[in-house]
């Protein structure tokens, strides 16, 4: 069904983020560099702008320069100047591989990156960025791609984008969105392409629409949202889309993923919303509640998920019952070798391959609880 007029006077105030901080951010100029990629080591975690700090690395750092955070052994980076910014187009931040935190403590945002081309992250946990102006914790004129990071207690409540701000395209790869907060798009929301793969985008809220994911582009100008291996759960809406809204009409395929438990308006999409007529491309997977019409083979009934949980791999995952609908009664059309737990896990187990994200895999890891999905 479609978003009334009462709730938004105009089409473009869904993007009401999306704009604003484009509008905001038209007469920043970008520098381009004089001498090629390098790479800046953060040696220590004092946020005090000396020699080896994150800041006086992301200062010094020229287009497409790696900021290696890799040999830190401390736990956090707690942000004491504000947000981090950069004008460089291309960037990208690498953590070690034990888990380290960057907190802006609520005092801040965090990553502000005003180059066209892409602001990417790399085995970080990025938490409590608070921002008026949207993508509280990370903000890009271009493209964000987040690799292994989670982001986590960003607040942007007067705009898009509580976690991430893409104006152009959005990349997740094995990475968690939880517990953010704007006005649309509470984990995320990007202008162009979207794409999530083997992620949990979970916990998050927005005031008005798009709980979890925003998507503000026009298919005509090559924007799209593609979902695969992935679980988006347990995002609410004031308005409408739960899990998901898309602004236009942006081409929408999902496949071996699963978006349940969100919370909209009756009637307006707990788990999909969008107030054009799209079609979603893809086949067997766990949606329960869309404005969109779902390809046929989509378990729309209780799938008798456990609550989510850590079941291994990267992200938290939905563990289901033997005796769910969802068993063995998919197909592998993306040709995945493993589920959204990544190695180890295969995608195929048994007869054929499981509905939604999580493949049971009959070993004592895969233990089976109370269902947390009862109505």
């Amino acid at each position: 069904m479609s978003i009334h007029s009462s709730l938004f006077p105009a089409r473009r105030a869904l993007a009401l983020g999306l704009a604003t901080a484009l509008a905001g951010s038209a007469t920043l100029a970008v520098t381009a560099p004089t001498h090629p990629a390098a790479t800046q080591v953060v040696s220590h975690c004092l946020d005090d702008g000396s020699a080896g700090s994150l800041r006086s690395a992301i200062a010094a750092a020229a287009n497409g320069d790696l900021i290696d955070l890799s040999a830190l052994t401390c736990s956090t980076i707690s942000l004491a100047q504000g947000q981090l910014v950069s004008n460089v187009n291309s960037l990208t931040l690498r953590g070690p591989a034990t888990p380290l935190t960057i907190d802006a403590h609520g005092a801040s945002g965090m990553f502000a990156h005003y180059g066209s081309d892409t602001l990417r992250f790399e085995h970080l946990s990025l938490v409590n960025g608070t921002y008026a102006g949207g993508g509280a914790c990370v903000f890009s004129q271009g493209n964000v791609e987040l690799d292994h990071v989670t982001v986590s207690g960003c607040s942007a409540a007067e705009s898009a984008g509580g976690g991430v701000l893409a104006l152009k395209n959005l990349t997740l790869e094995s990475s968690t969105l939880s517990g953010n907060s704007a006005l649309v798009g509470g984990a995320a929301a990007a202008n162009g392409a979207i794409l999530v793969r083997n992620s949990t985008i979970s916990g998050n809220s927005a005031e008005a629409i798009g709980g979890g994911l925003y998507s503000g582009g026009h298919a005509q100008a090559g924007a799209s949202v593609t979902i695969q291996n992935s679980t988006i759960s347990g995002n609410e809406a004031g308005a409408a889309g739960g899990g998901l809204y898309l602004g236009y009409d942006a081409a929408l395929s999902i496949g071996s993923t699963i978006i349940a438990s969100n919370v909209a308006p009756a009637g307006y999409g707990a788990d999909i919303g969008s107030a054009d007529a799209i079609s979603i491309a893809g086949s067997h997977n766990i949606i329960l509640d869309s404005t969109l019409t779902v390809p046929g083979d989509t378990i729309a009934l209780d799938p008798l998920l456990q609550p989510l949980a850590d079941n291994g791999g990267p992200t938290r995952t939905h563990a289901m019952a033997m005796d769910s609908p969802a068993f063995d009664a998919g197909s592998n059309i993306g040709s995945f070798e493993f589920d959204q737990r990544g190695t180890g896990f295969a995608r195929s187990v048994g007869v054929t391959t499981d509905i939604g994200a999580f493949e049971f895999q009959d070993v004592p890891d895969d233990t089976i609880f109370d269902n947390g999905f009862e109505s």
